[in-house]
């Protein structure tokens, strides 16, 4: 399955970027919630990008619904489950190249 272009969050609709984050900002991906941007970097494997989008999409959750109160810590816990989860349900993007 494609990864959404965009993925609706909160009544926001982030869209989804596959750019050279790690260079820019020293991390494997970013949500922007000015420009309602999820960004991942491109060079990972497909693997890690799947757990990349669900960790950024968490953090949307997180700034709509829960007002930032997560840590990164809780984050990136709820993400690798979150992750988990799609897998065993065949929930796995093509990232392409």
């Amino acid at each position: 399955m494609k990864p959404p272009k965009s993925i609706p969050v909160g009544g926001y609709d982030y869209k989804v970027i596959q750019t050279n984050v790690a260079t820019q900002h020293n991390c494997r991906g970013q949500c922007s919630h000015v420009a309602l941007e999820i960004t991942i970097e491109h060079s990972l494997l497909p693997n890690i990008k799947d757990e990349v989008f669900w960790h950024e999409v968490i953090h949307a959750i997180d700034k709509s619904y829960c007002d930032q109160e997560l840590s990164e810590v809780q984050v990136a816990g709820l993400a690798s489950g979150l992750h988990q989860v799609m897998n065993s349900l065949g929930v796995k993007f093509d990232w392409g190249k």
